[in-house]
């Protein structure tokens, strides 16, 4: 029966300190929102770091991509194409010449592949020019799906403001070759190709004043004037203001550039990322794309960004889908290539959801979204050389000159169909690529693999996604609640100690869950803060603010209550004085039938009684104590204990009908042992009353005895000696009856009146509590119920013979024997006047 008790005293406690609970839960919420805001003690590298930990227990083992195939320049293609005598002088090193991507890329579309995602930029023409030609050509002839990388650098000019068209690919090579085709002396390739760097620097010279100045400026940038001419108007050279202009030509290839690049984007709710950089002094500069060749521009089907977006500590954690240039939006990479495959027109963003033709993702409301790895890339992505991949097409081509059949079988590096509806990435997997970034994974992981783990987001697995700051301030409120409320409830000191150390621990296992369950990233540190702040706090406020009246209530009431009922007592913060105060409670009063001559046979021998006696009152006081009773006193061998006093209990009556059953099987099992050991019997009566009665501590400032007294307390004590006129073992009072209602059994005796009361009070034995009673129990109480009616209507002949049938079977009940006998006697003196109630102090 302890745990009610203890649930009691922490509801109590609970009580006493709500406000403060709430009060602290609050201010370390608060602490620990603006530590997450400024960035104090670390809180973003604490977050970070349980974030990576959190994606590398939790959610890392997602199962292998099947949308998304890599196709690296790792160390066996540099070593490979460096070693192989044709191959070096063929494609040259490391960056190969173009024509090497257009075999690649060929190959790949032969094999089946869905599309290809080269994670490399082409801003600088070759010094071949007829490699550039044989990629355009590749692209053109075999309507590649192909999605380019472009980059952005700070002080260049931006392109011109352009209607944005995302330009999907063509459905048949045929018709792309139709449509499309050029000769190697194309305008593009010849004229324009060399000097589009020069045409796209020209637009920031627009109306600028002082010529000499910023053509020299430019002149040291791009080349001599002479290569100026065709691309600029320049007018009144030497003035004050001069106007430099850019040619037709030149500014139909910014146009092309622009209409190339930029990629329709649409918001709702919220703002495209700029693409300003911030330089020294605070001062912004805006990057702007630097456009691939103009072989490219037409025939790409698909441009992107290439921004790696670093956190601070360098790590790629998370992606932006779209920028916003000076005139013109731009998406990455991944975004580019994803939007031609689901033939998505544009990218529509809005706070928690972006939408790329039918395909709707969720992600976070300022439009990022963090990656979902799903583990180490080498597990979640197949990869493959791109040395592997020469050597197939190589060995294809051989095949087919051989056999003259465009069906053919060749000795296979790679395995077949391992690109045949996928979404092939290329792009550098080797160190010596200078292309490796460092992951929650890894430090050194191949840069593509960050786009590959994107486009595999949009095509699939979706991003984790981080939890509105409500969500997070919620959690994080609770969390501090939780702790102020453990540690000042409990007053426990392991846990003052273990739970903040847990409190990490413990959290951690609810955010990888989510991570795991819900691609959801839900903020630790913050939390986690929040609640070792509270938690130092409640541990601060139970040292700090103990009272010294609590401890006096502790030493007064530790020798009569349990430890729960004492901290109960404490708890209710209401200190016993010599005052007293008037309050129902319940009184028990038991005692040993013949404890007189049982002391005379001890009278040579007072050790052996004292011990017999102890051992017998320390089994009593036990089953009592754990039913909440208050010791009050013991008289020789007689029991005094209170319930609902000092501590307050709305159920007194029924604990002290408890202690009472708890006590009689206690006695029972002890009796058994005495006689075992030929020990005197403790045959022990137990009286029980519940009234208003006065309780205090009674006595001076130096001895305190705190006890019970009225005329409620003297009546359990007549219904204690009331039992040996009945043959019962506990009696109740009529009051503690309706207390306890239906939750006890009892039988219903008789209507007495004790020494020096002239009321009534109808009596009661105890049998069990509800639904426990015996059978026979049940029949005796059942049946003496009936012969009480008939007797108090003084039908003493009937009364007689239902007694006598009871007791044929059940011989041993004392109530019954009881009232037969009285019977017998009315019916031999009938009494005149005929009273039902019985006077005990007669």
């Amino acid at each position: 029966m302890s745990a009610p008790l203890s649930f009691r005293v922490l509801r109590l406690r609970l009580a006493q300190h709500g406000w403060r609970v709430l009060a602290l839960a609050a201010f370390a919420t608060a602490a620990a929102w603006v530590c997450h805001e400024r960035g104090w003690l670390r809180i973003h590298e604490i977050e970070q770091q349980a974030y990576d930990q959190g994606l590398r227990l939790y959610a890392g083992d997602r199962p292998r991509s099947e949308q998304v195939v890599l196709l690296g320049i790792d160390d066996a293609t540099l070593q490979g194409i460096r070693q192989n005598e044709s191959y070096a002088r063929s494609f040259g090193n490391y960056p190969y010449q173009r024509h090497l991507w257009a075999q690649i890329f060929t190959h790949l579309m032969e094999e089946g592949a869905r599309a290809i995602v080269f994670d490399a930029v082409m801003d600088e023409r070759a010094s071949d020019e007829g490699n550039d030609w044989q990629f355009a050509e590749a692209i053109r002839s075999q309507n590649l799906p192909l999605s380019l990388g472009f980059t952005v650098v700070a002080g260049r000019a931006p392109l011109p403001a352009v209607e944005a068209v995302n330009r999907l690919p063509l459905p048949t090579p045929a018709a792309s070759a139709a449509s499309r085709h050029r000769a190697p002396d194309d305008v593009f390739a010849s004229e324009v190709g060399a000097e589009v760097e020069q045409a796209t620097a020209l637009e920031g010279f627009v109306e600028a004043e002082g010529l000499g100045e910023h053509l020299e400026g430019f002149v040291e940038a791009n080349g001599s004037e002479a290569q100026l001419e065709g691309f600029v108007d320049v007018a009144d050279v030497g003035s004050a203001s001069t106007e430099i202009v850019p040619s037709d030509a030149g500014a139909g290839l910014l146009r092309k550039a622009a209409a190339a690049l930029a990629f329709p984007v649409t918001t709702e709710g919220l703002t495209l990322p700029s693409l300003e950089v911030l330089r020294a002094h605070g001062e912004a500069h805006s990057q702007n794309p630097v456009p691939p060749i103009p072989l490219l521009l037409e025939d790409v089907p698909a441009f992107g960004l290439v921004l790696m977006e670093e956190d601070p500590d360098g790590v790629l954690r998370r992606t932006r889908f779209a920028y916003r240039g000076v005139h013109n939006a731009y998406v990455t990479l991944p975004v580019a290539a994803a939007a031609d495959l689901f033939e998505a027109s544009s990218l529509h963003l809005e706070p928690g959801l972006l939408s790329l033709g039918e395909r709707r993702i969720p992600v976070n409301a300022d439009g990022t979204a963090e990656l979902d790895y799903g583990g180490p890339w080498e597990q979640r992505f197949r990869a493959y050389s791109v040395l592997a991949a020469l050597e197939d097409s190589v060995r294809k081509a051989q095949a087919r000159e051989s056999s003259n059949t465009a069906e053919v079988a060749w000795d296979r590096v790679i395995p077949e169909g391992a690109f045949r509806d996928r979404v092939v990435v290329v792009g550098g997997m080797s160190v010596g690529t200078a292309d490796v970034r460092a992951t929650p994974f890894g430090s050194q992981v191949p840069g593509f693999v960050k786009q590959a783990t994107v486009l595999e987001g949009l095509l699939e697995t979706g991003f984790i996604t981080r939890t509105p700051l409500w969500v997070d301030l919620l959690i994080t409120f609770l969390l501090s609640l939780l702790s102020v409320t453990l540690i000042l409830t409990t007053r426990w000191t392991p846990l003052e100690v273990l739970w903040p150390v847990a409190l990490f621990f413990g959290f951690f296992l609810v955010t990888g869950v989510f991570l795991r369950h819900g691609q959801v990233h839900l903020l630790t540190a913050m939390p986690v803060y929040a609640g070792e702040l509270a938690s130092l706090c409640a541990v601060a406020m139970n040292h700090l603010f103990a009272s010294r009246d609590r401890e006096h209530l502790r030493a007064a009431f530790s020798r009569f209550l349990t430890p729960s009922l004492v901290d109960e007592l404490v708890e209710q913060n209401r200190l016993p004085t010599l005052d007293g105060e008037s309050r129902e409670i319940s009184a028990f009063f038991s005692d040993i039938r013949g404890f007189s001559s049982f002391s005379e046979r001890y009278q040579n021998d007072p050790q052996g009684l004292v011990r017999i006696l102890n051992r017998y009152l320390t089994r009593v006081s036990e089953v009592l104590l754990e039913q909440g009773a208050c010791l009050d006193k013991y008289i020789g061998d007689a029991v005094v204990c209170l319930f609902g006093a000092p501590v307050a209990m709305e159920d007194h009556a029924l604990r002290a009908c408890r202690g009472a059953l708890a006590v009689r099987e206690a006695v029972t099992a002890l009796r058994e042992e005495f006689a075992a050991e030929g020990l005197p019997d403790v045959y022990t009566r137990i009286g029980v009353n519940s009234a208003v009665m006065f309780v205090g501590n009674f006595g001076s400032s130096q001895l305190l005895d705190y006890t019970a007294i009225g005329d409620g307390m003297n009546l359990a004590a007549r219904l204690e000696g009331a039992n040996k006129h009945y043959g019962t073992l506990i009696m109740i009072g009529q009051r503690t009856r309706e207390l306890a209602g239906d939750r006890i059994e009892v039988r219903e005796l008789d209507a007495v009146r004790v020494a020096g009361k002239s009321e009534a009070v109808v009596v009661y034995e105890l049998l069990a509590l509800a639904g426990e009673a015996s059978e026979a129990q049940r029949d005796a109480a059942r049946r003496y119920e009936e012969a009480l009616r008939l007797w108090r209507d003084q039908h003493f002949a009937e009364a007689g013979v239902a007694l006598e049938a009871l007791l044929q079977d059940h011989p041993h009940d004392g109530p019954s024997a009881t009232l037969l006998e009285r019977t017998r006697e009315h019916l031999a003196r009938p009494p005149v006047p005929f009273d039902p109630v019985v006077d005990l102090g007669k």
